[in-house]
């Protein structure tokens, strides 16, 4: 959540295929700060307020 510094969620409905990518891709994230692209589409500031 924005609202929220530091606050990081993830879930998925394929956690036992998409868990190991998505866990790499978050893990990575939050230890550089930088936002990986591939997870923009899961963000959510993609729902208009």
């Amino acid at each position: 959540m924005p609202s929220v510094p530091g606050y990081y969620e993830a879930v998925s409905h394929s956690g036992i295929t998409l868990g190991p990518v998505i866990g790499r891709l978050l893990a990575s994230e939050i230890l550089s700060g930088k936002r990986d692209e591939m997870l923009a589409d899961f963000r959510p500031e993609r729902f208009p307020q």
